[in-house]
């Protein structure tokens, strides 16, 4: 038996006022701009040389000197962990265990180079202890450092800079660790996982398309009128984009041309009467049913994003021409492309999205 979905008019149809979106994190990374190590009594830093740490003989402690804003972390984000790293190239021994601290005492906890004739054991001492590592079981490779604390430390200092020191605390013969400087292959790095305001982080991508699908029986059951929903959401990442145009079709006989607040070329509003862009359409071919959609919005916001959303209401007519348990797109493959930047951006398609009716 040949049956068909037919649609009667739409009930409404709406966009969204620009929301934003839930906070997603970004992770950045940054190396020293200024490391190096020294022994008691040491006037200058050795800082051309591999990192070196040891509890003894003599002893020696590793400093480095992050500039947080090389981070581009936005004002007012929230810092989710921090990490440091530190390639290892020669292992002193698989129990052997080392501290990082950070240094707030004097002027040299934010400004100092390798070349400053200080006693660094008494004037840049180790402060708060903020995480212990253990060495790695064989080499190359990175001792990795994480906690509370490095990350509250972080967030203190993230505006200006942060001196880390790594120590050797442990009791027994001096065992040395040399770790990678900055002018290495793999230099010391603090990796920063944060949540820009409003979720604008810049891990995003610059512009997506997405389709909210209907979750109603499916199959439809034989004789049962069916709601379906259709949505499209564009969502702007860590910019602003501009020129929005987004496209794609709904299948024949499944929506009419009944659009309430979006008639034609007029304006999108939200019920609200809020400006979210424009939307045309067309019926393509010789009247095949099937319709055309441009959506267009002249600017998203970074971190916001607008929903294109219709109803649909499905009734069987048995003079159609589709098959029970036969699988019927509603939709096309919407995609979306605009501008971040200066530079064009561009995401979809969405997929069709998939109905069927049960046979009687």
């Amino acid at each position: 038996m040949i049956r068909k979905l037919r649609a009667t008019p739409a009930l409404w149809f709406g966009l969204t006022a620009l929301t934003p979106l839930l906070a997603f994190a970004t992770t950045v990374t940054i190396n020293p701009t200024n490391n190096g190590y020294a022994t008691p009594g040491n006037g200058a830093l050795d800082g051309t040389s591999p990192l070196k740490v040891r509890n003894g003989g003599p002893e020696e402690r590793t400093f480095l000197k992050f500039h947080l804003p090389d981070a581009g972390i936005p004002a007012g984000s929230t810092i989710n962990s921090v990490t440091l790293k530190l390639q290892m190239t020669t292992e002193p021994n698989t129990t052997e265990t080392y501290d990082v601290h950070n240094s707030t005492t004097g002027t040299h906890s934010a400004d100092w180079t390798e070349a400053s004739s200080i006693n660094w054991f008494q004037d840049v001492p180790p402060d708060q202890l903020l995480a212990t590592a253990s060495a790695v079981a064989s080499v190359p490779n990175d001792v990795i450092w994480t906690s509370t604390a490095l990350k509250d430390a972080t967030g203190i200092a993230i505006l200006g800079d942060m001196t880390l020191i790594v120590t050797d605390p442990a009791n027994g013969s001096p065992k040395e660790g040399v770790f990678e400087d900055r002018t290495e292959a793999i230099p010391p790095r603090l990796i920063i996982d944060y949540t820009a305001p409003g979720g604008g982080g810049c891990g995003a991508a610059p512009l997506t398309i997405t389709r909210d699908d209907y979750t109603g029986p499916n199959p439809i059951p034989w004789g049962v009128t069916g709601q379906f929903t259709v949505s499209f959401t564009l969502t702007a990442g860590c910019n602003d984009v501009t020129g929005i145009k987004a496209q794609g079709g709904i299948a024949a006989n499944q929506i009419t041309t009944n659009w309430g607040t979006c008639p034609g070329p007029n304006p999108c509003a939200d019920p609200r009467g809020v400006f979210v862009g424009f939307l045309t359409y067309k019926t393509p071919g010789k009247s095949n049913g099937n319709l055309v959609f441009t959506w267009t919005i002249p600017l998203l916001p970074a971190g916001t994003s607008a929903t294109f959303s219709t109803d649909t209401y499905v009734t069987l007519n048995p003079s159609g021409n589709m098959v029970c348990d036969e699988i019927k797109s509603f939709t096309g493959g919407w995609t979306v492309s605009g501008k971040a930047n200066g530079v064009s951006v561009h995401d979809g398609p969405t997929g069709p999205l998939e109905v069927e009716v049960s046979c009687p």
